[in-house]
């Protein structure tokens, strides 16, 4: 699908839609309608389904997190009745472990406690609880978000990650979706994990270099990057445009789909977002 595209492909995963959102309820992306009317108006490749509260992913089998769940699987099955691919997103096992016992303990952990194996299985129970749930709405991609994965060691990595996003992996390849693993921040030392757990995509913020993730990741696997969304605040038009060619020029060759970055801002010019849009698709 990428390297058939007639040009660059970009993934616009926030900010305002394009055109004006008409249509019922609140503009989130809780709210299917107003979802896919964003990636209508960008002309985005997929449909960008919401993103469970931290605390009920966590949770996912008790009580209020149970409830949300559900609601969960309600909306994204309103979005899987759409004509565009969907995107459906969950927390990865180690942001979920911390979660569940605490950032503190759990970072603590990594530096070789036991516990390290306790929490993470832990999280990995809660993550593969609420998969369980999004693929049965048949999403094309499975989003793992999993920004924690950048403060853990190569060693923690290679010994606790990869053997529970194996797990996730090929759970979300069984039920047809491709997998896309998120990683926060510095992240050039987790590149090696991704491409050995087998993601079809790994998705990168400004802090991790295109050229990097080019560099060590597989050339099947696609690369979703890496516009920092605060330059959409303090950057023209002009500059905008500029980083969106560049971005797609460096990695010309490589299966790639340009993002404006992670959490986006709502508040944002359309006119920037569009230059960077129109900057990375050539026009």
């Amino acid at each position: 699908m990428v390297r058939a595209a007639p040009q660059q492909m970009v993934f616009v995963t926030g900010g305002p839609p394009a055109t004006p959102f008409a249509g019922p309820g609140p503009s989130t992306w809780t709210n299917p309608e107003y979802a896919l009317h964003h990636a209508r108006s960008w002309e985005s490749p997929f449909v960008l389904g919401a993103m469970l509260p931290l605390e009920a992913a966590a949770h996912p089998l008790e009580g209020a997190g149970s409830r949300t769940v559900e609601r969960y699987r309600s909306l994204m099955s309103e979005l899987a009745a759409s004509s565009l691919p969907v995107v459906a997103q969950v927390w990865g096992p180690m942001t979920t472990a911390a979660t569940i016992v605490g950032l503190e303990p759990f970072v603590e952990s990594l530096a070789g406690s036991s516990a390290a194996y306790s929490h993470l299985e832990r999280g990995l129970e809660a993550t593969l609880a609420v998969t369980e749930a999004t693929l049965e709405t048949h999403p094309a991609l499975l989003w793992i978000g999993e920004p924690l994965a950048a403060l853990a060691s190569p060693q923690s990595l290679c010994a606790l990650w990869l053997p529970a996003m194996r797990q996730l992996l090929a759970r979300s390849r069984a039920a047809g979706a491709d997998p896309v693993v998120h990683v926060s921040g510095p992240a050039t030392h987790v590149l090696d994990a991704v491409s050995r757990a087998g993601a079809s995509g790994m998705s990168i913020t400004a802090d991790t270099p295109l050229a990097t993730a080019r560099e060590k990741l597989s050339p099947h696997t696609v690369v979703f990057g890496n516009l920092d969304s605060m330059r959409l605040l303090d950057r023209d038009e002009e500059w905008l445009r500029n980083q969106g060619a560049r971005m797609a020029e460096e990695m010309r060759g490589h299966p790639f789909i340009a993002t404006p970055g992670s959490a986006v801002p709502e508040r944002i010019p359309v006119s920037r977002l569009a230059a960077f849009v129109d900057g990375a698709r050539g026009i």
